[in-house]
C-alpha cells in the first residue's frame, strides 16, 4: 500500500478504493489538482500503471481516506486467520477491498476480506483498526 501511495501523485494521497489481491492491486484516487476527478491505477510487478480516468465525481472529497487510517499490519494479520474465523474450509483469501461505507452516516471506512474455498464463500468487514463488525 505504501508504493502506491508513493507512486501516485501528491503529497499523501486521498483514495476512494484500494483492492489488493494475491498478485497485484488496484487504487481509486482522487486527483490533487482537481478534487473532482477520480483516476484508477494498477500496481502489479512493483510497477505503477498509468492512471484510467473515472466519472468526475463532485462529492469525491466526502469519500476519500489516506492510508492513515487503516492499520495495516492488523489487517494483514486478520487476513491471515480470515479462513479460520470464517470457517471457510480450505479457504483463501482471494482479495481485500478498503473504500468508505456508504450504508453509514459518517460513511467510516471499512475494510472487507473475501474468502473462497472449495465448499463455500464468505467475507470478513472489519473496522480499520481490525475490530470484526461482522463475518458473511
Amino acid at each position: 500500500v505504501a508504493a502506491i501511495d508513493a507512486g501516485i501523485i501528491g503529497d499523501q494521497t486521498n483514495f476512494t478504493e484500494i483492492i489488493l489481491y494475491p498478485e497485484y492491486a488496484f487504487a481509486t484516487a482522487q486527483d490533487p489538482t482537481r478534487p473532482e476527478r477520480i483516476d484508477r491505477y494498477q500496481l502489479q510487478d512493483g510497477v505503477i500503471g498509468e492512471p484510467s480516468p473515472q466519472s468526475n465525481d463532485p462529492d469525491a472529497a466526502s469519500k476519500v481516506f489516506t492510508i492513515d487510517a487503516v492499520q495495516w499490519d492488523v489487517i494483514a494479520a486478520l487476513a491471515a486467520d480470515a479462513p479460520r474465523l470464517a470457517d471457510v474450509e480450505e479457504g483463501a483469501v482471494t482479495h481485500i477491498a478498503i473504500t468508505r461505507d456508504v450504508f453509514t452516516e459518517v460513511h467510516d471506512v471499512v475494510v472487507r476480506i473475501y474468502i473462497s474455498g472449495p465448499r463455500g464463500n464468505a467475507f470478513i468487514e472489519a473496522a480499520p483498526d481490525g475490530t470484526i463488525i461482522r463475518i458473511a
